[in-house]
């Protein structure tokens, strides 16, 4: 709660620097990406905020710009870099949900589809035939307020 607007305009502030040539509008005035944070915060300003958040935020970003970005290109560090403990967990989630007859996979692309949709149907299937599985909501459904 304390750094929320912190960290929406450390987040907006990635963008912009990966994405500096688009055109976006604030209050119908164009302005390129590259310069958003710093409209962002004059518009803040004149409006009667504070710019505190705002520069923490714009300084987070650039922190993580120059640490992903930028040190590994120059000098060679990688210091966000992933630990392999945490791609090995990963890996072995995403391998484990590919396998046929593992059970009901709950891993989840970012559009919402199940990564082996096979399993998934072959046991719901199997689950309201045998009954064995418990399934909430078994029923038809029943449209409200309608016929």
């Amino acid at each position: 709660m304390v750094l929320m607007a912190s960290f929406v305009f450390s987040v907006l502030y990635v963008w912009c620097k990966n994405e500096p040539d688009r055109t976006v509008s604030i209050w119908g005035f164009p302005v390129q990406s590259g310069n958003l944070p710093w409209a962002l915060l004059a518009m803040s300003v004149l409006t009667g905020g504070d710019p505190f958040n705002d520069l923490i935020g714009i300084a987070a970003g650039h922190t993580y710009i120059f640490l992903k970005m930028t040190l590994p290109v120059s000098h060679g560090y990688d210091l966000l870099k992933t630990p392999k403990f945490i791609e090995r967990i990963v890996n072995e989630i995403i391998r484990r949900s590919n396998q046929p007859g593992v059970g009901n996979s709950r891993v989840y692309n970012l559009g919402g589809d199940r990564l082996n949709p096979n399993v998934g149907r072959q046991d719901q299937a199997g689950a309201a035939n045998a009954g064995a599985h418990f399934r909430a909501f078994r029923g038809q459904g029943v449209r409200l307020g309608g016929m």
